[in-house]
């Protein structure tokens, strides 16, 4: 039995116990690796060799490294080393840095929906003349109406209880009634999103990547003093665009009205026009009653625009600080 003391390097070995075999003499450890404590030292020599570890070639980086990160340098709840990779296309991961863990963007573009064109359906403008049947004066005679129909030439008629020597008319007034609206239904179209950079973040495999000085992180957060260098990227969107309901104004039904004397509604018969609604007037008409009521074309519904609602949002941040 001897002993000897063996130093390489830093790693000092205290070797104790020879045995003979085979006429060739060659040394067992029977003493623990002074450099890596509780671990015995392994091979023949006990050559340069690192301490066993639960992840000896490093590829996982699991605790906060990849294969070659120094721990002192990787902060606890990051992992690294890492790759940050930025182009107008989605980059690929390359060796050393092989693991795709996060693809996102830094800025969107995301044009405003296209609403579609609104419309209203109406029940439609209606008119009602008030008039007297009797002496053309408005006074003297029997008080009627008639509801007029847009474009219609329409027989005013008689008044039931009035007698028949009362047989010449007179308009006293004009109302008209506002038509219900129906919107159309809105149906946008939303332009495609895009990307103004793709961004991907890439863990080191193996241990070519010592030279990696970027670390990375889920979240928005803060980056650690020894790597200011801070990029985020975002691995989701929200898309919220739209657009407004469609909306109807019921239109004023203003128009005219022109009265006639004939069986017609022609030119030759015309009495008067009025613009209405109007209101204690009197306008003789004859004999041979006959109106007809036009509308203005902006009297109907009168359809609300939709506008453009929402936009698109950035979610899911990811955070990359390099040295």
């Amino acid at each position: 039995m001897f002993a000897r003391a063996r130093t390489s390097g830093c790693l000092a070995l205290l070797l104790v116990g020879c045995t003979v075999i085979g006429g060739v003499d060659e040394f067992r450890d029977e003493v623990e690796d002074k450099d890596c404590p509780g671990q015995p030292c392994e091979g023949p020599l006990c050559p340069e060799e690192t301490c066993p570890s639960d992840d000896p070639d490093g590829s996982t980086g699991i605790g906060g490294q990849g294969p070659s990160a120094d721990p002192d340098e990787v902060p606890e709840g990051w992992i690294g080393p890492v790759k940050h990779n930025v182009s107008t296309t989605e980059p690929t991961c390359t060796a050393p840095y092989s693991l795709l863990i996060a693809v996102g963007h830094t800025s969107v573009s995301a044009l405003p929906a296209d609403c579609s064109t609104c419309s209203c359906e109406s029940s439609g403008c209606a008119a009602t003349l008030s008039f007297w049947q009797g002496m053309d004066d408005c006074q003297d005679g029997c008080a009627g109406s008639r509801t007029l129909t847009p474009s219609t030439c329409v027989d005013v008629g008689t008044v039931p209880s009035c007698p028949s020597d009362h047989p010449k008319y007179s308009a006293t007034a004009v109302t008209v009634t506002a038509p219900d609206c129906a919107p159309s239904s809105q149906q946008p179209e939303l332009p495609e999103v895009t990307w103004t950079t793709v961004s991907t973040v890439c863990l080191a495999t193996d241990a070519d990547a010592s030279s990696g000085r970027c670390i990375a992180r889920a979240g928005d957060v803060e980056c650690p003093v020894s790597f200011p260098a801070r990029a985020v990227l975002y691995r989701t969107i929200v898309d919220t665009r739209g657009c407004t309901e469609c909306g109807c104004t019921p239109g004023s039904c203003a128009g005219t009205v022109e009265l006639y004397d004939g069986n017609g509604c022609g030119v030759g018969q015309k009495k008067a026009s009025v613009a209405v609604p109007f209101a204690d007037g009197c306008q003789t008409i004859g004999g041979n009653p006959r109106a007809l009521y036009t509308p203005d074309s902006s009297a109907d519904c009168i359809p609300i625009p939709s506008t453009p609602t929402g936009g698109v949002t950035l979610r899911d941040p990811y955070t990359v600080c390099c040295g």
